[in-house]
């Protein structure tokens, strides 16, 4: 189950040393809009400074384009995956170690960040992605010294039949990009009624792609027991829904 976007999208993956200035990851993967930036990186500097700190002077294996920040230096899509994770955090606080479940991992980076972050509140983390991506994932975590016993990948084009529970599904934009086959398996296999989960996905209307996914998952979440935010400061509409 791949939409044909992605297919193409996939031609232009490459895993080198340097990879996070491919045009791939920058288009897809990697937040660096300046005005994206400034918003997100104010509102953790306001509420969780102490977090902040550690974001500070990042790793730049990949070679990522740092942006300066009050004389200091910050990866901005490190400051973007933080963002998230702050979000849903001061919206449902967690305090024990949670296990969490990722549709569509990106390169790895939220969960370097949840890592560096909150490593106390990491039991377990599931990524499911395609098997391309997986790979990405492993070589950058891997460059970092941060696989270990509590992370496991599964590809999203062979999923078995039953997975470990979890109690924190996550997904930013990647469940919206996915065929609807693969949220209709998730619902059929009752990912969505964990007590928390940390969504994100657009509304931008029929010019942009994967929209007729996005509006079915939004309209379900929407209709259910969860908090929808609009993101204001992301060009087009953009929504968290939290749980």
């Amino acid at each position: 189950m791949i939409k044909n976007e992605w297919k193409a999208n996939l031609n232009y993956l490459t895993i080198n040393p340097w990879f996070l200035q491919s045009p791939f990851i920058k288009g897809l993967m990697f937040s660096s809009d300046e005005g994206i930036f400034i918003n997100e990186i104010r509102w953790i500097e306001s509420n969780y400074p102490e977090k902040l700190e550690l974001l500070k002077n990042p790793n730049t294996f990949g070679n990522p384009d740092l942006r300066k920040y009050k004389e200091q230096f910050y990866n901005p899509n490190d400051i973007h995956m933080a963002y998230h994770w702050l979000k849903y955090y001061h919206f449902n606080k967690i305090e024990s170690p949670v296990k969490i479940f990722e549709w569509g991992g990106g390169y790895g980076n939220l969960y370097k960040v949840i890592k560096l972050l909150f490593p106390e509140l990491m039991q377990s983390y599931t990524i499911v992605d395609l098997p391309e991506c997986l790979e990405m994932q492993k070589y950058y975590l891997s460059n970092l010294n941060l696989l270990d016993d509590k992370i496991s990948f599964y590809s999203s084009l062979d999923l078995p039949e039953t997975l470990a529970s979890h109690d924190l599904f996550i997904s930013t934009w990647a469940i919206s990009e996915s065929p609807t086959e693969c949220f209709e398996y998730l619902k059929a296999k009752n990912f969505y009624n964990c007590n928390r989960f940390l969504m994100a996905l657009h509304q931008c209307g029929n010019h942009i792609p994967f929209m007729t996914e996005s509006t079915v998952i939004f309209d379900y979440f929407t209709n259910s027991n969860t908090h929808a935010e609009e993101i204001s400061f992301i060009p087009g509409k953009n929504y968290y829904i939290f749980k």
